[in-house]
């Protein structure tokens, strides 16, 4: 609707308060840069100012201060995620841990037995 209106913008159309100041204006129009050349020129001006009025709206300091603040929050829901990652890979590390100490123990008791056992000498009985 906006791009509409800007775009029905006619130069030709526009009203002043004394027709003798219409008529300067126009002839000044025609002489010059003509009237699609103005119509142009004041769209773009008008098109502008509009865009520049949305942009101060949606750039004040509590807006950006919302983005950054989801900016933040989805990097803290990402550290999260990869600290939650981490302690699974530790809990699972030190399952390993525990299960090669006991290999080591079962393997240390058999060693214990080997090296305590008694060793005869050829010709001795057991």
């Amino acid at each position: 609707q906006i791009r509409a209106a800007l775009e029905s913008l006619d130069c030709r159309t526009a009203e002043a308060t004394r027709p003798e100041d219409r008529q300067r204006v126009m002839e000044a129009i025609e002489g010059g840069p003509g009237v699609q050349k103005v119509n142009q020129t004041v769209i773009k001006g008008m098109a502008k100012c509009l865009e520049e009025a949305v942009k101060a709206q949606t750039d004040t300091p509590e807006i950006l201060l919302q983005g950054r603040i989801a900016e933040l929050e989805v990097k803290m829901r990402a550290a999260e995620v990869r600290e939650q990652e981490s302690l699974v890979r530790e809990q699972a590390l030190l399952t390993r841990v525990n299960e090669q100490e006991a290999r080591l123990e079962a393997l240390e008791g058999s060693w214990c037995c080997f090296l305590v056992r008694p060793r005869f000498s050829e010709g001795a009985e057991a």
